[in-house]
């Protein structure tokens, strides 16, 4: 799921512009977001990343390997069987909520939880 910024910065929205995160976020969905803190970093959460073009990456926590300054993140979109390793350093944002054509909810809310399962 790439995403766009719709404010200057500091961004506090990001649009969802993929499929990877079907059936989490749809193309278009405002996703609420808020700078990563370290206890953010929890399998389920859904995290933002710069990807090769530049453009904001969304996808989910699933795992890490390394420690410090070596650690990676495992992140996957929903749609996707693979993974993609991204340094822990390169971590942007937390998605916070969702709003679109689904309705809107938080991550932590019981439907946000819900869709960590799948």
């Amino acid at each position: 799921m790439s995403a766009t910024t719709q404010h200057a910065q500091p961004a506090r929205e990001l649009r969802g512009d993929g499929l990877s995160m079907l059936p989490t976020i749809w193309p278009g969905d405002l996703l609420g977001i808020r700078p990563v803190e370290t206890a953010d970093l929890k399998p389920g959460a859904v995290l933002v990343y710069p990807g090769p073009a530049k453009q904001m990456i969304a996808h989910r926590l699933i795992g890490s390997l390394g420690q410090g300054d070596e650690r990676q993140l495992l992140l996957r979109g929903d749609a996707h069987a693979s993974h993609e390793r991204v340094p822990v350093s390169a971590i942007a944002f937390v998605v916070t909520r969702v709003t679109g054509r689904l309705g809107s909810f938080t991550m932590d809310s019981p439907r946000g939880r819900m869709y960590r399962s799948l």
